[in-house]
Protein backbone atom coordinates (compact mmCIF):
# COMPACT_ATOMS: atom_id res chain seq x y z
CA UNK A 1 0.00 0.00 0.00
CA UNK A 2 1.26 3.45 -0.90
CA UNK A 3 2.20 5.33 2.35
CA UNK A 4 0.32 8.44 1.16
CA UNK A 5 -2.83 6.42 0.47
CA UNK A 6 -3.96 4.60 3.59
CA UNK A 7 -7.15 3.26 2.03
CA UNK A 8 -7.84 -0.44 2.41
CA UNK A 9 -10.09 -0.66 -0.68
CA UNK A 10 -9.80 0.95 -4.09
CA UNK A 11 -12.24 3.80 -4.72
CA UNK A 12 -14.30 4.15 -7.87
CA UNK A 13 -15.73 7.47 -9.04
CA UNK A 14 -19.50 7.17 -8.97
CA UNK A 15 -21.64 10.23 -9.51
CA UNK A 16 -25.13 8.92 -8.76
CA UNK A 17 -28.07 10.09 -6.69
CA UNK A 18 -28.19 8.48 -3.26
CA UNK A 19 -31.02 8.52 -0.73
CA UNK A 20 -29.97 8.87 2.93
CA UNK A 21 -32.39 8.21 5.79
CA UNK A 22 -31.23 9.41 9.21
CA UNK A 23 -33.34 9.08 12.38
CA UNK A 24 -36.79 10.56 11.80
CA UNK A 25 -35.56 13.18 9.32
CA UNK A 26 -36.94 13.39 5.78
CA UNK A 27 -34.88 11.50 3.20
CA UNK A 28 -31.82 13.40 2.02
CA UNK A 29 -31.19 13.07 -1.70
CA UNK A 30 -27.49 13.70 -2.27
CA UNK A 31 -24.91 12.70 -4.88
CA UNK A 32 -22.20 10.14 -4.40
CA UNK A 33 -18.67 11.18 -5.27
CA UNK A 34 -16.89 7.87 -4.91
CA UNK A 35 -17.60 4.38 -3.69
CA UNK A 36 -15.50 1.52 -2.36
CA UNK A 37 -16.09 -1.92 -0.94
CA UNK A 38 -16.55 -0.50 2.55
CA UNK A 39 -17.68 3.09 2.11
CA UNK A 40 -19.05 5.95 0.10
CA UNK A 41 -18.36 9.69 0.07
CA UNK A 42 -21.42 11.86 -0.60
CA UNK A 43 -21.65 15.49 -1.66
CA UNK A 44 -24.17 17.42 0.46
CA UNK A 45 -25.83 20.80 0.24
CA UNK A 46 -25.17 23.01 3.27
CA UNK A 47 -28.68 22.55 4.69
CA UNK A 48 -28.42 18.75 4.29
CA UNK A 49 -25.13 18.54 6.18
CA UNK A 50 -26.71 19.78 9.42
CA UNK A 51 -28.85 16.61 9.62
CA UNK A 52 -25.82 14.29 9.66
CA UNK A 53 -23.31 14.08 12.49
CA UNK A 54 -20.29 11.85 13.02
CA UNK A 55 -21.49 8.65 14.63
CA UNK A 56 -24.99 8.75 13.11
CA UNK A 57 -26.20 5.43 11.74
CA UNK A 58 -28.06 5.90 8.46
CA UNK A 59 -29.70 3.82 5.75
CA UNK A 60 -28.60 4.54 2.19
CA UNK A 61 -29.71 3.45 -1.26
CA UNK A 62 -28.39 4.50 -4.64
CA UNK A 63 -31.06 5.89 -6.95
CA UNK A 64 -31.45 6.25 -10.71
CA UNK A 65 -29.70 2.99 -11.63
CA UNK A 66 -31.01 0.42 -14.08
CA UNK A 67 -31.77 -2.02 -11.23
CA UNK A 68 -33.04 -1.78 -7.67
CA UNK A 69 -29.94 -1.55 -5.46
CA UNK A 70 -29.90 -2.81 -1.88
CA UNK A 71 -30.55 -0.64 1.13
CA UNK A 72 -27.35 -0.45 3.16
CA UNK A 73 -26.68 0.60 6.74
CA UNK A 74 -23.78 3.02 7.18
CA UNK A 75 -22.12 5.17 9.82
CA UNK A 76 -21.11 8.79 9.30
CA UNK A 77 -17.37 8.68 10.00
CA UNK A 78 -16.15 11.94 8.47
CA UNK A 79 -17.57 15.36 7.60
CA UNK A 80 -16.01 18.24 5.72
CA UNK A 81 -17.24 21.33 3.94
CA UNK A 82 -18.29 19.38 0.82
CA UNK A 83 -19.99 16.35 2.30
CA UNK A 84 -19.43 13.27 4.43
CA UNK A 85 -17.80 9.88 4.42
CA UNK A 86 -19.95 6.85 5.24
CA UNK A 87 -18.62 3.49 6.42
CA UNK A 88 -20.80 0.63 5.19
CA UNK A 89 -21.84 -1.52 8.14
CA UNK A 90 -23.89 -4.10 6.32
CA UNK A 91 -24.76 -4.82 2.75
CA UNK A 92 -26.56 -7.59 0.94
CA UNK A 93 -24.71 -9.59 -1.68
CA UNK A 94 -26.17 -12.68 -3.36
CA UNK A 95 -28.84 -12.80 -0.66
CA UNK A 96 -26.33 -12.97 2.19
CA UNK A 97 -25.77 -10.37 4.86
CA UNK A 98 -22.13 -9.29 5.19
CA UNK A 99 -21.29 -7.28 8.31
CA UNK A 100 -18.21 -5.11 8.83
CA UNK A 101 -17.03 -4.63 12.38
CA UNK A 102 -15.99 -1.19 13.53
CA UNK A 103 -12.63 -1.11 15.26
Amino acid sequence: MNPTNQRQFQRVNLNAPISILCNNQPDIIARSFDFSENGVYVILEEDQSSHLNIGNIVRIQFQGLNYTPPVMTAEVVRKDRLGCGLLLLDTYQDGQLIENTIQ
